[in-house]
């Protein structure tokens, strides 16, 4: 199977209620997260028109809206009561952790771009024929989540 990969990054925030008051991670903190995307054409060769799985640039039109939503956002479980509904605030049903994050990302990103084939703003779908692979998101640059299609 012909992949290519790219790599988006942002600065966000969050803090883990579940680990309780004695983890680090307990306590508001932020990352630089880095996602790399996987995506494949279904017949799993390249495009002949272009030669290419698709255009870096083309799949950048895709990803930046999801990219920008997140940039200087701040997640927390809904359950912590730290934390409130203001601006950039964004509460889960779970801990946001690597794990819940890298999940909640692809739901997104595979309901919008694989399963649906009409456009809901603000993301548009990549072109038939092109799916998702995986997805990858690094907390830090030692410590990462990893989801694969199924």
């Amino acid at each position: 199977m012909l992949t290519i990969k790219k790599t988006y990054t942002w600065e966000m925030g969050h803090a883990l209620f579940k680990v309780g008051k004695e983890d680090k991670c307990y306590s508001p903190h932020g990352h630089n997260y880095r996602l790399i995307v996987e995506v494949a054409r279904e017949d799993e060769k390249a495009n002949p028109d272009t030669d290419m799985v698709i255009n870096f640039h083309e799949l950048d039109r895709y990803m930046d809206p999801l990219i920008e939503e997140n940039d200087h956002k701040f997640y927390f479980n809904e359950d912590d009561d730290r934390f409130g509904g203001d601006d950039g605030y964004i509460a889960l049903y779970c801990d946001p952790t690597a794990e819940a994050l890298c999940q909640m990302l692809w739901g997104r990103l595979e309901a919008h771009f694989n399963l649906l084939r009409e456009p809901i703003s603000p993301y548009k779908l990549l072109p038939l024929g092109v799916k998702l692979i995986s997805l990858e998101l690094f907390e830090t640059d030692k410590a990462s989540a990893k989801i694969y299609c199924s």
